[in-house]
């Protein structure tokens, strides 16, 4: 029953991309018509983002079914994590630091490679930064490490924030699935379905786990051999 469900929003969403994106293209064209100041185009614009909206969850749904198949047709290459994440830290210590939060990170130095797909990773380990940074109070201590054990990375992000409950620790990788305290901000309840999906086609593993207080999510990728 699952799978079929998932069937059938896969199919939802392409079948529904194409007419979402033909009345976007409507839309602008009719927007050419009015002045700024017409009442008309600030409907008009209104519209233009709930497409877009949509449409971005379309497109999640479409490339959450390539991951889940292993149908992604880049080419993997060899790369360091340690430095994957490091690139992905570096645009949030400024946003951190303003939020009045704080980044301790600990990775070890001549991090073995894995073998991936670099632009996947980099959005997976983002979402995780992300939902640390959102969701989380000031004066949260947000880490990121990296280690190496048994011929596996291990990278683990974490904070010591409020947490979140016992019953959601498994339904958070659900599609669609958002707490009640995330409902506040802007997301669509795929972005860590998408997570775990480019994990598990790196064949890694990831868990959440609490940090007493907080919330530890813990990513294991095979190194290269």
């Amino acid at each position: 029953m699952i799978a079929s469900l998932k069937q059938v929003s896969n199919d939802i969403a392409h079948d529904m991309r194409r007419p979402l994106a033909r009345m976007r293209q409507n839309l602008e064209r009719a927007i050419g018509a009015h002045g700024p100041s017409d009442t008309m185009h600030e409907q008009v614009e209104c519209a233009i983002e709930d497409l877009d909206a949509a449409l971005e969850i379309f497109s999640s749904l479409l490339k959450l079914a390539q991951l889940e198949s292993g149908a992604w047709n880049n080419e993997m290459e060899p790369l360091d994590p340690a430095r994957l994440l490091e690139s992905v830290l570096e645009p949030y210590r400024s946003v951190i630091e303003d939020n009045g939060q704080r980044l301790e990170t600990e990775i070890i130095p001549a991090c073995p490679t894995v073998i991936g797909y670099p632009v996947l990773l980099r959005q997976a380990f983002s979402n995780l930064i992300e939902n640390a940074v959102r969701h989380t109070p000031d004066q949260t201590t947000i880490t990121a490490t990296i280690m190496l054990s048994d011929k596996t990375i291990t990278i683990e992000i974490a904070d010591n924030g409020p947490g979140i409950p016992d019953e959601a620790m498994l339904r958070v990788f659900d599609r669609f699935v958002r707490l009640d305290t995330s409902r506040t901000h802007d997301g669509n309840g795929l972005g860590l379905t998408m997570v775990k999906a480019v994990v598990q086609l790196h064949r890694g593993t990831i868990v959440l786990s609490h940090n007493n207080p907080g919330v530890r999510c813990i990513v294991k990728l095979p190194i290269e051999i």
